[in-house]
Parts: C-alpha cells; structure tokens; sequence
C-alpha cells in the first residue's frame, strides 16, 4: 500500500452517523482541507468510559524463529514464546473560542438560518484555530522525540546529536534522501519495502526551503526520477501541499515544518512591559503600505517595550515567547512547543525608547511577570528546517478520548450582548511505531522580504 490508497481516520470518525450534529462536518471540511501532519497519524478511539483520562494501546512480539534442526525421534518441541509491549496515551485537554457581538453579521445569518449560519460561524475562524492546533499537537508528536535524540533521525550532515551541530549549509540533499531509502529498507518498513521487489513511496513533509534546495540540486525536469504533480496519471492522488515526487519521496511543502528561530541564537532580549492581545502593531501606519490593523491606540500598544535593541533590525523574524529550553543544545532557546509562541517581522524600530513595531499584533496575552520585570523574551536565531519522512502508517497515533465538538454560549453580560462558540476535545499524539519515521533537522534557505537568506 502507497500513500496515494492511504486515508487515515478523522478525528470524529468514532462517532455514531445518528449523533452527529451539523457542526462535525463543518470542523472535519476544514481539517481535511487545512491539516497537514495531522492526516498521517493513525486514529485510535477510546471505547472504554467516556471519561477515562488515558488509553492503553497494546502488541504483540512476534516469536523468534529458530532455525535449528530438532531430533529425528524428539516428541517435544521448544516453545516458541510470544511477548507483549503497550503504549499509554494519556488524555489531553485543547480547545479554543471566539465571540461574536448580537449585531454581527454572522449572529444575524445565524438567528434568520440555524444550520446554515452556524457552518458560517465554525468557518469563520473557530474550525481554523482548531485544526491548527490539532496539526501542531501532530507535528510536535512527529519531531519531538527526534529532537531529543530518540528514535530515528539526523541533525545537520548527520553527524549532529542536536539543533547545536547544524552548520551553514547543512541542508537536505538528494543523497540524504537515497540514506532515507536505504534505511528504511533495512528496517523493512512497509512503503519502502515492496512486495514486488521495488522501492516504494515514502511521504516527507518539509519547508519550502527544503523544496527549494531539492529543485535547484535536480534540476527539475529532465533529471531522473523527479516527476511534478501536473505530471501525475491520477491528479486525485494530489495531496495537499504536494509539490513533486523524487526518487519515490513524495514532498509536501508547508511552513509549519521551519521551526523560526530555534538553532544558535544571534540575539535574544526581555520584554519589560507588559503585552496584552492587540499589542505591537500601529493603527494609524498601514503596513507595507497596504492594509492597518483593527486594533485603536487608545485601547492597545502600538509597540512591544524591550531591554535592547542593539542587534535587532527591520524585518528581522524575530519569535516572541514566555518560556525557554535547553532541551535541542540551545541554551535558553526557543521551544517549537510552547502553544503561545509566536513568529512576526519587524516593521519598525524606535532606538531611544527600545521599542519595536511588529507585522501583526500579538493575539495572546503575556502580562504576567516571568521574574524582574521581564514578560517575555524576544529571540532571533537561526531558524531550524525540517523534513518528516513517513514510511509508513503507525508512525505517530492520536488517542481520542472525546473528538472535539461545539458549545454554544448564550450571552451573560449585562446586555446580553456577546455570544460565545467554543471547541474542546480530549486527545493527544504520541510516536508509536519510531522505526517508520525518519526526521531530519538542517539549515535551508529563508525569504519572507527582500533578499533570500542564505542556509
């Protein structure tokens, strides 16, 4: 099996076609339009207690086989023994919200066309954030255990042990991607091991970076092996992101897969004053000269307040971020994991005053104080590349306590004025079966505006 037969289940899958409400669908067309990694996880449901906070996920070890003749006249054999190995995902708790005002437009279409206006509501944004943040759950539990120096993967030129060992120019190549082949088929993984003798399709999910360094190496056309998606003799196949096939490897291209500003740090500084969601960005100056945020100067910081801004430039990438880790061999590095993460470019710069101008403002709130007056931390770094080669279908499993699903909120302030549309599910990622998955971390080449930088 390929992964142009492979459809993995959906998260609400396990629930009963007479239970559904009209909302499921709403939120499962935005996952299966809008997900990436978390379509090549393998869904397992709880069917025990609808509360239970964990699940167990058991197999079996196969018996050894020996080889070894037996006697002619022997009337007892040896045992061939079986063992069993388990697996505990333990339940976790996601949801997001919106609010919407009575005289909002979707509030209207909603009271005057029940079914209807509620899928524009989900549409709006809600089912967004929640595929988003089941997608990062999923990709986290793929690069993760790698990044920690489990399972099977590479840093840099392969012979890195973390984030720290990722020199310039230590990017994905076309040899890295035989290595990948040649491993896989050595750990008899099924995609890579056909049954037919040939080398089947192996899935990688990886930056555009990535995608344009495995194009400017090929060539592209002409070059063996290396087949466009407008090339393919089932277009249907296509899946989202797809971009081409080499060598058996079928690349799917995303952002998610660079994680901004998480290799050797350049500069770092604190936040000194408070943010609250709204943040950063100036109202009255369109940005780029385009469009101007929502956000009144009355109400929000047109800026964020930090200690230095000595070794911060305009648009720099800069992330912004309230916890820090040694976990990757960065000390007090960024942490791809933390849910209140976010990347922006700046914009603008005010020397005298430390302050700096973002892209987009900043949409959660850090205003509790860390420790001496610091609220974050502002870092600039290298940013770390990633690609996710799938070999096969168990790589990583999402356990299901309870699938997400819609609560609606009558409105309860004095006016009742704000109605509220809330998702919540209980579930989680883990690596189950490491041996089909390979990760690589490496350097690549960067572009959000003006000149490409370089790996």
């Amino acid at each position: 099996m390929t992964f142009d037969a492979y459809y993995p289940a959906n998260p609400w899958a396990n629930v009963d076609k007479n239970q559904r409400n009209v909302y499921i669908p709403a939120l499962y067309e935005v996952w299966k339009r809008a997900a990436i990694y978390a379509k090549f996880v393998t869904t397992q449901f709880n069917n025990g207690a609808w509360n239970a906070p964990e699940m167990t996920i058991t197999s079996l070890v196969y018996p050894h086989a020996n080889f070894d003749p037996i006697g002619l006249r022997d009337l007892w054999l040896p045992s061939s023994y079986m063992d069993s190995f388990a697996r505990k995902i333990t339940f976790k708790h996601y949801g997001a919200k919106v609010s919407y005002h009575k005289y909002d437009d979707l509030i209207t279409y909603w009271q005057q066309n029940g079914a209807g206006g509620l899928r524009r509501i989900v549409q709006a944004g809600l089912a967004q954030v929640n595929t988003e943040i089941m997608d990062n759950v999923a990709r986290n539990a793929f690069l993760y255990n790698v990044a920690v120096g489990n399972g099977y993967g590479f840093f840099g030129d392969g012979s890195g042990t973390d984030f720290s060992d990722i020199g310039t120019g230590d990017i994905l190549s076309t040899q890295t991607i035989k290595d990948i082949h040649l491993g896989m088929s050595e750990r008899d993984v099924p995609y890579a091991s056909n049954q037919d003798g040939n080398i089947g399709n192996i899935l990688c999910i990886t930056s555009p970076g990535a995608i344009y360094g495995i194009r400017s190496e090929t060539g592209e056309l002409g070059t063996a092996g290396f087949v466009p998606t407008m090339l393919y003799h089932n277009p249907s196949a296509i899946i989202q992101g797809e971009q081409f096939t080499y060598q058996n490897v079928r690349f799917i291209q995303t952002p998610r897969a660079i994680l901004y500003n998480s290799g050797d740090i350049v500069a770092q500084t604190t936040v000194t004053d408070p943010i609250n969601e709204g943040d950063g960005t100036d109202s009255t100056t369109a940005v780029d000269g385009a469009y101007y945020v929502g956000q009144s100067i009355a109400a929000h910081k047109s800026y964020i307040t930090v200690d230095d801004v000595a070794d911060l430039a305009v648009n720099d990438i800069i992330s912004i971020h309230v916890t820090r880790t040694d976990a990757y061999g960065i000390t007090n590095g960024v942490d791809f994991r933390e849910g209140t993460l976010q990347h922006r470019r700046i914009v603008g710069i005010t020397a005298l005053t430390k302050q700096i101008v973002l892209d987009k403002p900043l949409m959660v709130d850090m205003n509790v104080d860390l420790g001496a007056g610091v609220y974050a931390y502002v870092t600039k770094a290298k940013h770390v590349h990633t690609a996710t080669f799938i070999g096969g279908s168990d790589g990583v499993v999402m356990g299901v306590g309870n699938a997400p699903q819609l609560h609606i909120h009558e409105p309860m302030d004095d006016t009742k004025s704000m109605y509220r549309f809330v998702t919540d599910g209980y579930y989680d990622c883990i690596p189950f079966e490491p041996k089909v998955l390979e990760v690589g971390f490496f350097a690549g080449r960067n572009r959000i505006k003006g000149a490409a930088v370089p790996a």
